[in-house]
């Protein structure tokens, strides 16, 4: 599994996403959008591939930026995407949520305060209480088998 400096665990914990699928008036060019937890969010770019369910893998490159415009991560420059599974993968809240609004295409902009991201724990390039902005490219969502999916985590 690649890393992601926003991971919790690298350990695969069942989690409880936050968010649920985002209507088609928030698939809006453009449009920022907050959620009830505060998560911030605007698609760049409206794919039209498919939407991820839970359990399955996505492939996403990302930049993570503070918001003064400090660079923490980046698979562009790093050459490698990383690949997250929904709903399984232990990750920070705001990513969890926000990827609950994507499908496979979208370039997504998130922005999470604090209580969303690493809160008061400091992270690599990220000071604590820190708010993050993150923006992702999905470029493919992969379905994945409950069976398959644990095969490859006891492996």
């Amino acid at each position: 599994m690649d890393y992601h400096p926003l991971m919790t665990r690298p350990l695969f914990v069942v989690i409880l996403a936050a968010g649920v699928a985002a209507s088609a008036q928030d698939r809006t060019v453009g449009k920022t959008i907050t959620t009830d937890s505060g998560l911030v969010y605007k698609f760049t770019q409206l794919g039209n591939g498919p939407q991820p369910q839970t359990g399955d893998l996505m492939v996403i490159h990302g930049i993570g930026t503070l918001t003064d415009g400090k660079e923490f991560w980046n698979t562009r420059t790093d050459g490698s995407p990383y690949e997250y599974t929904l709903g399984v993968d232990s990750v920070i809240r705001g990513f969890s949520e926000g990827m609950r609004f994507v499908r496979e295409g979208d370039r997504i902009i998130i922005t999470m305060k604090p209580e969303l991201a690493c809160g008061e724990r400091e992270r690599t390039g990220i000071p604590a209480n820190s708010t993050l902005v993150l923006d992702y490219e999905v470029l493919a969502v992969k379905p994945l088998s409950f069976v398959k999916l644990m095969r490859e985590a006891i492996a």
